[in-house]
């Protein structure tokens, strides 16, 4: 070949290999600011942003779960405390009847005397209540006999402690019954139960030891006295742990509504801290800009930007690489040989985040930080999924959005796959130019 055009060849190559340089060192600038704003973006948002959001969230979601749950026993409590309450008040309603209980009999005496005085009219007056029974009323021989009228006195009287064992029954035992927290009860209701067959024993007794107290005033009033003096003692007995039990429901709900009252403190401090974070938002650069969109759909876009910015470093990786093993070649056309020109000193001159001409241990460091971007997304999407599996979490999170937004996130899957397989094919060709 000819001087000159020797000469004009190394000198087009010296400025093709100065202007590959230059381009690289552009390239090399470029690489650096968006590496430096895409690691700062993806720490800032998850450690700002993302964590303490969705921190806030879970813990609020926790605390409303626990909220529901004391709300529920404080109503369960409350409930038995009125079955207590009702309890009480049947005993109070029976204390009445019993009271008025020789009046009620006197009355009935009364009505039993006119009609033995008058039979003509009382059969007149209840001719259509009789009618339906009539076979099974005695002639009015039979109806005057005293062996009738004191039975149908005593028949009246059991009627009565009947209708008191009904209200015991009915308004004290049976609603205790059903109450079936076993821990939480402290009294016996099988001992109420053997109370009550024990008080219509003793009244029994006390009927047949006594079978004409109805004859006199002072029986009457002697015979209901004892009677309601038993069911005093009864209630004495049995209703004491009733009413422990109704005071320890009562300081039981009183704790829970305490404990209810902190939890909605900090329900209104979580409240505080996520404006705070929605404020950080506003003062955070995304790569691209800042987004018109709320705190919800940031963080759901996050992972997505994300792998669009990986892919956008990923890129300018691969043109270095590219422009890097250009200029290797080039610079080293003076030097074939590599005796003064060697491959340290183009990685001196040169540097790139991932050599092809370093061993591989050596570019291991750099691969892991350049993995940062990935294992952040994955740690995004991880915990975005599962606030969406939360009950009542975000709107975002509603089905429509999971296959929108999950389509999204797998496509930015493929995207960071593509970016690092980008770079390592570029990686492979320099070794095979080599």
């Amino acid at each position: 070949m000819p001087e000159d055009s020797q000469q004009n060849l190394e000198k087009l190559v010296e400025e093709q290999t100065k202007q590959i340089y230059d381009l690289y060192q552009t390239k090399s600038k470029s690489f650096q600011n968006t590496f430096r704003i895409l690691f700062s973006f993806a720490l800032l948002f998850l450690f700002i942003i993302l964590i303490p959001y969705f921190s806030i969230k879970i813990i609020n979601h926790r605390i409303g779960e626990r909220q529901n749950e004391l709300q529920l026993q404080i109503q369960q409590r409350k409930q038995f405390i009125d079955t207590y309450k009702n309890a009480r008040s049947a005993i109070d309603q029976l204390h009445s009847k019993i009271k008025r209980g020789p009046e009620s009999l006197r009355d009935f005496i009364y009505s039993m005397s006119r009609q033995r005085e008058q039979p003509e009219l009382s059969q007149q007056d209840n001719f259509f209540i009789q009618q339906p029974i009539q076979a099974s009323v005695p002639p009015p021989e039979l109806r005057r006999d005293e062996n009738w009228r004191k039975m149908q006195i005593l028949q009246q009287v059991q009627h009565q402690f009947d209708d008191y064992q009904a209200i015991l029954r009915e308004h004290v035992i049976k609603p205790l019954q059903v109450i079936d927290k076993k821990e939480l009860v402290v009294f016996d209701i099988a001992a109420i139960e053997a109370g009550l067959d024990t008080l219509q024993a003793a009244f029994a007794n006390e009927l047949s030891q006594n079978p004409d107290f109805w004859v006199t005033f002072t029986g009457k009033g002697e015979f209901y006295g004892s009677l309601d003096a038993r069911i005093d003692r009864f209630w004495q007995v049995h209703g004491s742990g009733i009413e422990q039990q109704s005071q320890a429901l009562n300081d039981e709900i009183n704790r829970f509504q305490r404990a209810k009252a902190e939890f909605d403190s900090l329900l209104a401090d979580l409240k505080v801290r996520e404006t705070q974070v929605a404020s950080r938002l506003n003062q955070i650069e995304f790569p691209f800009g800042k987004l018109p969109i709320g705190l919800n759909e940031s963080i759901a876009v996050f992972p997505i930007v994300l792998a669009i910015g990986f892919l956008v470093l990923a890129m300018s990786l691969r043109d270095i690489i590219r422009l890097r093993r250009s200029y290797h070649r080039l610079y080293q056309r003076k030097d074939p040989n590599k005796v003064i020109l060697t491959d340290e000193q183009i990685m001196l001159i040169a540097p790139l985040w991932i050599d092809p001409l370093n061993a591989a241990r050596k570019n291991l460091v750099s691969l892991v930080i350049l993995s940062i971007p990935f294992l952040i997304f994955i740690v995004a999407c991880v915990i975005i999924l599962y606030s969406w599996t939360l009950p009542g979490f975000i709107r975002i999170g509603e089905s429509f959005n999971w296959w929108l937004y999950g389509g999204m996130f797998l496509l930015s899957f493929l995207l960071f796959l593509y970016g690092y397989r980008q770079v390592a094919m570029e990686v492979k060709r320099y070794h095979d130019s080599e």
